[in-house]
């Protein structure tokens, strides 16, 4: 199981946070996707999710191992279990150039 609790995250020099307050679970063999406008911190979230982005408050655990940083043995062993796709929109409508 994948758990965010009260994760929040802040760009330095950014005037807000790009994520506040965020808890979840994700149950093993789920799927899940993160909808929202640009800037919403979706990606941000993401990369919290998946140990590449360390916390500013709160906590990310992974089959009950908590990510201590984006470092930790807990953030390694999930990149090696979690897969994130990412969509960007308007690319698949443009022809191939050579």
């Amino acid at each position: 199981m994948l758990s965010a609790r009260n994760v929040s995250f802040g760009y330095p020099r950014a005037p807000h946070r790009a994520v506040g307050g965020v808890s979840l679970d994700v149950s093993r063999g789920a799927f899940v996707g993160i909808l929202g406008p640009n800037g919403s911190g979706k990606t941000t979230l993401l990369k919290l999710l998946g140990g590449l982005l360390t916390p500013s408050t709160g906590e990310v655990t992974f089959v009950n191992s908590r990510f201590k940083d984006a470092f930790s043995a807990a953030a390694f062993r999930a990149r090696s279990r979690i897969s994130i796709c990412m969509k960007i929109t308007g690319i698949q409508n443009r022809p191939a150039t050579a």
